[in-house]
């Protein structure tokens, strides 16, 4: 018994060192993640924000950015399939046929041996990427400071339309999009650097789809902040309990306000100003962003949630 428990303290000692390393990388990727998300988050309210080096909100962030990340994986795999099904028919049905056809069989082969090679594996990624980057993952960042603008930016993509929806569907399939593009980059990736034998264009070439991919992998958490998080804003009563605000529902103007971020320093609120038309309807008289002193802030009351963004251009 002994002996067996010496071993099992061992083995435990051994895995100490690459548990430690796994844990800081881990704990540092989450930092990253993150980090990313919630500023371009911040980026797209148009918001000045106060970010610290380390704030534990990092870490709840990009673990939920991964929790949505793995969500999405069942999708993949059953879009996957539902691809897979014609595809593996279309191939038992071409393998007949060039088994009849010697000539069909030669063009196959020819053409098998023309997509083995590394560099032109590798091209094909490279071009995929580069429009998948461009058209897509990059669209995002044409979406800043929406708490301040009038109307928002329309994309070639109608991407502007995920900022309206109150469910997630629409959200949720774009999001996947955008991962199963990257899992794309990443299998044509490692299948061209597998394969044999690698020339000095085709290193060249891997190298840039290896930083196209990265690029990719780096856009998924920003696209993740701008589309997915927090997009509820939570509405209050008064700035912070110095502040009052005009209330709404008689003849005279008033302020609406909601709690946008709370930074080390300072806690940032968007205000709107309502103004009463002689027809009886509301209509917006102007915008602001407060930030008060973190010092000065005596209580925060929360009256509800509400999807800002739908809110501001949503037309009725």
């Amino acid at each position: 018994m002994s002996v067996i428990s010496n071993e099992v303290i061992e083995k435990v000692k051994a895995l100490v060192p690459a548990w430690a390393a796994f844990t800081t990388f881990a704990t540092f990727l989450l930092y990253l993640v993150g980090y990313l998300s919630l500023r371009f988050h911040l980026t797209t309210l148009g918001v000045g924000t106060d970010l610290a080096v380390l704030d534990e909100r990092y870490v709840f962030t990009g673990a939920r950015f991964f929790v949505y990340l793995f969500s999405t994986v069942p999708i993949i795999v059953f879009f996957a399939l539902l691809f897979a099904i014609p595809s593996s028919l279309i191939y038992l049905i071409a393998r007949r046929a060039t088994k009849k056809s010697a000539r069909m069989s030669d063009g196959g082969k020819r053409l098998l041996g023309w997509w083995s090679k590394p560099n032109v594996i590798a091209l094909t990624g490279v071009i995929f990427s580069v429009v998948f980057i461009q058209f897509v993952m990059r669209q995002s960042f044409f979406f800043t400071n929406l708490l301040m603008s009038r109307s928002l930016p329309p994309t070639a993509l109608g991407l502007e339309s995920l900022f309206l929806d109150l469910s997630d569907e629409r959200r949720i399939l774009f999001f996947t999009g955008l991962v199963a593009g990257t899992i794309i980059t990443a299998c044509l990736l490692f299948y061209g650097m597998r394969r044999l034998p690698q020339t000095s264009t085709s290193r060249f070439l891997m190298f840039l789809l290896a930083l196209l991919f990265g690029i990719q992998a780096l856009l998924l958490p920003v696209n993740y902040g701008i589309f997915i998080v927090d997009k509820e804003l939570a509405k209050v009563n008064d700035l912070g309990g110095i502040e009052k605000l005009q209330p709404c529902g008689g003849p005279n103007s008033c302020q609406e306000a909601w709690l946008v971020w709370e930074g080390n320093e300072g806690v940032t609120y968007f205000v709107r100003g309502i103004e009463p038309t002689t027809e009886g309807k509301q209509v917006e008289k102007n915008r602001a962003l407060v930030t008060l002193s973190r010092k000065e802030v005596k209580r925060t009351e929360i009256i509800g949630y509400d999807p800002i963004l739908r809110n501001l251009f949503l037309k009725q």
